[in-house]
Formats: C-alpha cells, structure tokens, sequence
C-alpha cells in the first residue's frame, strides 16, 4: 500500500492527457479556490510565467469580451515608443528563459511585492480535494454532495458536520450524500472525512489491511476503556491476553488522529468577502464584485512584440509563444471565475430580498440546482463557486453556502431550513424561563404560522443549535424575588 506521503503525491501531481482537460482543469480548480488561495496561486503564475504582468485589463477589452486580447489599464505606448523598446530587447533576446528554466522576481529585475517573493503555501487538504475529484470519475449527480463534504472539513480533517444538513444545502437524498461520503473517503488521505475518532482510526486500518474483527470492537466500544486505562476489563471484552492487547494498542498508536492536521494553514486564515450586496437608495439591491481584492494580470505587450521579431531562434519562439497562451487562458479564466460569482450573487440579490431587508428568519429556500438554473450554470459549478467564498451583505458576512438550503414550502411562500431555525432560536430566546416551551409547543406555533414541521425536526433543529430541552432550560427563580 502506498504511504501518506505517497498518496498525497500523487493527488497533487496527476495531470490531464490533453489540451482541453487542461483547460477545462485550470477554470476549474480557479473556481473552487478562496481568495488568500488565489491569491497566492497568482503570484505563483506571476513569477513562473514571465510574460505575465500585474495591470488592469483595459474596461473596452473587458466589455467587449476580450478575455483573450488583455493589454495593461493604462494607455497603449505610442508605437515608436514600442519599437524602440522591441529594438533594445534583440540584444538581450539569447538569453530568454528556456522550457524548464525559471527566472525568479529578483532576477528579473521587477519590483515584486512580498507575496510575490514569498514561496507559495504548500495546498490545504480541502484544495487537494478539490482538485482530485476534477481527476476521479465522479457521476455528475454526486458532485454537488462530494463538494459539500469536502468543504465542511475541519483543520483537523473531520466532518462534523451532519449529513441530514449537509443534505439540506444540496438537494440531495440520504442516500446520496452517504455514497458521496464514501467516495471522499476513498480519494482523500486515510483517515480523512471521518465523523468521531474511532471511524478515522478504521480507515486508516482499512486502507492498511489491519482491520480486524476484534479490531473493530476495540474500536467500536473499547476506545473510553483505553483512555481510562480499563486495560483488565478490555481484555475480556475483546477476549485477548494482555501482549496481544498491547500489540493492539502499538497499532492504534502508530496511526494519526487528526490526518488533515498538517494540511491546516499556520496561520488563522481571514475571511475576505469578494461579493457585496449593497442596498440602493430605491430600496432594491445591487450586487458588487470587489475586485480591489484581486490581482489584475495582463500580457506584457514587449514579450508578444518579441515573439513577432523573425529572428527569434525557434526554441524562444515556440516558448514564448506556449507562455502566452498560458497567460491568456489563465486571464480568462479568471474573468469566468469572477462572472460566476458575480452571477450567483445576484440570483441571491434577487431570490433573498427578504433576508435582505429582515434577516435570517426571512431566508428563503433556494437549492443549488435552483440557483443554478438562475444563473446559468450547472448545479455542480455552483457548489464549486460557493465552496469557501463570502459575500457581504447588510447583515454581516456570509459564506454563499449560507444562502442554498431546502426549506417548507417554494419560492417567496417558502421559508428555508435555515429561516426555521432562526425562528426556533427566537422563540426560545423570547420564552419565559419559568415555563420554557417545548419542542410540541414550538412545533404547534410553526404549523399556526404556516410551517409545517413535526416536534421531532423541532428538537434535531434544537440539538443542532447546542439548544438544552426545556426542562433544562427552566429556572425556578426568574419571576420570583
């Protein structure tokens, strides 16, 4: 079986076998990624690709779709002005980098910032993840549920996030979401996107081929006797001698309780919002991309002039000519990820306009499949743009996912599982606590509203909200002096 490392290897080094696959593989992981990530993937590509430079692309070329034909925000150089540029570069165009060569910052002669001197972050588990399932044969009705599992990883590299809510987000059945659950599992790390210490430790085993039957019953009801030190009594449990314990205990303790742990990011990441939802004077709602967030790239005009020049060798020719395609596709690429975002926000604008003026308890229900269709794009693109991104609203800031949930009922009638909740906390919040209501009565006053939910979706929605039932919430002091 490979190790850890070797299995990390090769999530991160796969590559495509053709042209399009590469393409198709660069918007995609663009589109899954936060922004800090972004941001240091583009000053990767900044200092790997030497015709790419930091500049605005002109607003003519953008409105005009010109993704592909990127020039700096500020005005065209006079023509003289470039040949004359062009003429001074033959004399140093010998020693252009060569394919497998890289010229860092420095050598360059530019005037880099600190990120972009700085190495690259190694990627974080979810990144990795990302990536991956772009390279496994997934069926098309899963993604949007595998997305959602990988996202609601924690640092440490644990769902603990219930599938029954995760379910909510995606418009996906139990079933589905248990299928997508094993598939992360299989593709991630061992050990990853399990849900309590004992499923992570059987992973690993599994994938080691240690799983054994009285393994699993260690694992399954002998892991508080460990950490009490019950040694005695878990020997009769498990039916085994005191050395063969031990050498039980040696496995479990060669494994790693918290695989995602050296995926985390040293440092707490901040979250950066890149949609605002600003309210208008009129009262209506405009969606802003905040791009002063982002790195505007552009092709160098002097490198495209360069590889025009006849007496280019053709070794610098071709690899000029590769690095600027490369560019231009990251460019648009880029410019794709933005109009996604952009687009999803407003379907959020225009669906949420409750939640807009009122708050939480106002949040609509809208699945991912639903917005997509909105939007224009399929449900799975949805689940990638919302993955880890933040939107700004009059509420505070929110992470897209927030706005995709099932709910009672459809449309502006509707009201999301999300909303229910809210509601649920308010009435507590609200309630007498020398006579606190109960998850029947609570229930009784959403079917009054027009909601209609059994007492037994009340107390899960309560549990999830770490809400204590009513009778521990009660206090016979609060009216009394």
């Amino acid at each position: 079986m490979p190790s850890f490392e070797q299995s990390t290897g090769t999530l991160l080094k796969q590559q495509q076998s053709t042209v399009l696959s590469q393409k198709q593989l660069r918007s995609l992981e663009l589109l899954h990624l936060p922004l800090p990530a972004l941001e240091s993937r583009l000053a990767q590509e900044l200092t790997e690709n030497p015709v790419l430079e930091e500049g605005d692309i002109s607003r003519d070329e953008t409105d005009n779709g010109g993704a592909e034909d990127v020039s700096p925000a500020d005005e065209p150089e006079d023509e003289a002005l470039l040949a004359e540029k062009a003429a001074e570069a033959d004399e140093w165009s010998d020693e252009l980098p060569l394919p497998g060569e890289r010229e860092t910052p420095l050598q360059a002669g530019e005037n880099w910032d600190l990120l972009g001197n700085s190495p690259a972050p190694g990627p974080t588990l979810r990144e990795i993840l990302l990536m991956e399932i772009d390279t496994t044969e997934i069926p098309e009705e899963l993604i949007p549920a595998v997305i959602e599992i990988i996202s609601a990883l924690d640092n440490d590299g644990y769902l603990r996030t219930n599938l029954a809510d995760l379910a909510m987000i995606c418009d996906a059945s139990a079933d589905e979401m248990e299928t997508a659950l094993h598939l992360v599992q299989n593709i991630a790390p061992p050990g990853v996107a399990a849900r309590d210490l004992a499923e992570c430790l059987a992973l690993q085993l599994e994938r080691q081929g240690g799983l054994t039957e009285k393994m699993k019953l260690l694992l399954s009801s002998g892991l508080e006797d460990v950490a009490e030190n019950r040694l005695s009594g878990l020997e009769a449990k498990l039916g085994v001698t005191r050395d063969e314990l031990n050498a039980m205990l040696g496995v479990l303790r060669s494994l790693n309780p918290a695989p995602g742990g050296e995926f985390s990011p040293s440092a707490a990441e901040t979250v950066q919002p890149e949609l605002e939802i600003v309210r208008q004077e009129d009262g209506s709602y405009k969606v802003v991309a905040l791009r002063e967030n982002f790195r505007k790239l552009s092709v160098s005009k002097l490198y495209e002039k360069l590889a025009e020049k006849e007496n280019l060798s053709p070794e610098d020719k071709a690899y000029l000519l590769e690095k600027i395609a490369s560019a231009k596709e990251l460019i648009k690429a880029l410019a794709m990820r933005d109009s996604t975002l952009l687009r999803l926000g407003e379907v959020i604008a225009e669906k949420q306009t409750a939640f807009l003026d009122k708050g939480v308890s106002e949040l609509k229900p809208l699945t991912m499949k639903e917005a997509g269709e909105l939007a224009g794009v399929g449900e799975s693109t949805v689940s990638r743009a919302a993955a880890e991104k933040y939107v700004r609203t009059p509420h505070g800031v929110f992470p897209l996912r927030f706005f995709f949930s099932g709910g009672y009922g459809s449309g502006g009638d509707g009201c999301s599982f999300r909303a229910v909740m809210e509601k649920i906390r308010e009435m507590i919040a609200g309630e007498e606590r020398s006579n606190p209501l109960s998850d029947d009565k609570i229930a009784e006053k959403l079917n009054a509203a027009g909601i209609d939910i059994a007492r037994r979706t009340v107390a899960k929605y309560r549990e999830n909200m770490n809400i204590p039932p009513a009778r521990k919430r009660k206090s016979p002091y609060d009216g009394q002096r």
